[in-house]
């Protein structure tokens, strides 16, 4: 995995002592096809979106460390039929959209191309965020925390951010995008309002 973000924070993570580390454990999703470091056992939410009356499902995990938030969304878009590069455009626009963009950076995980990002929204909420593409399904990463807890949980929070990994083996795409789907509107938190869990 080559990650090549948040260099200073993560020397400073190392730096820590062990013990402050000893909460973290690796969860992984054979169905999904990822695996991700949490600092404490995820809650798993699943939920049908409908942008423009094509179903999208999302499984969503997520856990927090005192103020901070993590959580990984996984939307499946083989209906969709939304390619790769688009699908990561329109989430990191999404996520650009929260407010002041602090980073905004190609990023790689086992050969798969996505984006890194941070942003400081109007509210002081800072987000340290990926987006990735792969076997038709999107990936959001997302670690939040207030600004004034920020500095004390940057590593955890660049930790989490830069612990996705994919398992299983990747596929080619059964189609091509069709011309007419790629240019629909995501809308809010990615892919419109969820129409049930």
């Amino acid at each position: 995995m080559i990650r090549w973000l948040f260099p200073v924070a993560a020397m400073l993570f190392l730096a820590r002592p062990a013990d402050a580390q000893s909460e973290w454990r690796e969860y992984a999703y054979a169905d999904q096809q990822f695996a991700v470091s949490f600092p404490a056992s995820p809650v798993e939410v699943f939920s049908l979106r409908s942008p423009e009356g094509t179903a999208v499902t999302e499984a969503q995990y997520s856990a927090a460390l005192g103020a901070a938030h993590f959580r990984i969304s996984v939307f499946d878009l083989l209906r969709v039929r939304m390619g790769g590069p688009t699908a990561v455009a329109r989430a990191a626009y999404s996520l650009r959209e929260k407010g002041d963009v602090k980073l905004d950076a190609a990023a790689e995980v086992q050969g798969n191309w996505g984006r890194d990002l941070e942003v400081v929204a109007n509210d002081g909420t800072r987000t340290i965020a990926a987006v990735f593409f792969r076997n038709d399904r999107l990936y959001v990463v997302e670690a939040e925390a207030p600004s004034s807890d920020f500095e004390a949980l940057s590593a955890d929070m660049i930790r989490f951010q830069q612990s996705l990994r994919f398992v299983g083996d990747p596929r080619p795409r059964r189609f091509g995008p069709d011309p007419g789907r790629v240019l629909q509107n995501i809308g809010s938190r990615f892919f419109g309002t969820a129409v049930g869990n």
